[in-house]
């Protein structure tokens, strides 16, 4: 959770409590406390605009929680190189033309991230 105006972190507790409450969660600066996320309809942050090119040059592109029907995500899948590996994870297969070198995980993404980490011997 972060104040949408000077952007200091609140505690997911805090927020919790707020919505249990049924009152709008405000920081200290009196500006309004939301998920850290891009709702739709929002800018991307800059930082989005910066890396977008890092795609290409991937040697493995994971996408996750996407339909890659929006656009600029719809985008990413089109920049990886069909010999760089894709997965995708998903409850839908939105796999481009379902190619060869991508791998579709459906599910619970926190679930099919924490397996894929620790198949890979990853620490989250």
């Amino acid at each position: 959770m972060r104040c949408i105006d000077c952007k200091k972190e609140a505690s997911l507790e805090a927020y919790k409590k707020a919505i249990d409450d049924q009152i709008v969660l405000r920081c200290e600066c009196t500006g309004l406390v939301k998920p850290d996320v891009v709702f739709f309809g929002e800018s991307l942050p800059k930082e989005f605009a910066e890396a977008i090119d890092l795609v290409g040059e991937a040697d493995l592109v994971i996408i996750m929680g996407t339909s890659l029907v929006v656009f600029p995500f719809a985008m990413l899948s089109q920049m990886i190189d069909e010999k760089t590996p894709l997965v995708l994870i998903n409850n839908t297969d939105s796999r481009p033309g379902k190619k060869a070198n991508s791998l579709w995980l459906d599910g619970n993404l926190d679930e099919r991230v924490k397996e894929l980490a620790d198949e890979l011997k990853w620490e989250l």
